[in-house]
């Protein structure tokens, strides 16, 4: 069982929210972290994976650079007890 899941929103087929709601419907997933990597980071996007059960919901990078710093901060502060800052 992984950590940690990292879901876009927008996925072909059934949508990241489909799948979060999907994943948290099953006990045996209660502890794994959920972050959700959305297309505007808007209050309202933010909100909705919250009342999913997502952990958090941060704005999707636009390059790969970017995406990586991003991965290596949500893992430091999820998995290693750090900061996102």
């Amino acid at each position: 069982m992984p950590q940690l899941l990292l879901l876009d929103p927008n996925l072909p087929g059934q949508s990241g929210w489909e799948v979060l709601r999907w994943v948290r419907e099953r006990p045996e997933s209660n502890s794994l972290i959920v972050i959700m990597l959305g297309g505007d980071g808007s209050p309202a996007e933010k909100d909705l994976a919250h009342r999913l059960g997502a952990n958090a919901c941060h704005q999707k990078p636009f390059t790969p650079h970017e995406l990586s710093e991003l991965v290596k901060r949500i893992c430091e502060f999820w998995l290693l007890g750090g900061s996102l800052s």
